[in-house]
């Protein structure tokens, strides 16, 4: 019984979100990057020294 109310108060639901509200984040990233003269990376460009972090 006491892990049905457990599971009740730990319960959770990961809801995908709005289009909208991804859009909204994407675009407020990019400000961010272009306001501070920052150029996005490619992991391809962070050579052995990334791909050994794994």
């Amino acid at each position: 019984m006491a892990e049905f109310f457990i599971q009740k108060a730990f319960a959770f639901k990961l809801i995908p979100p709005s289009e909208t509200t991804l859009t909204d984040s994407i675009n407020d990233f990019i400000d961010l990057l272009e306001r501070n003269n920052l150029k996005p990376v490619r992991l391809k460009d962070l050579g052995k020294e990334f791909n050994n972090m794994a």
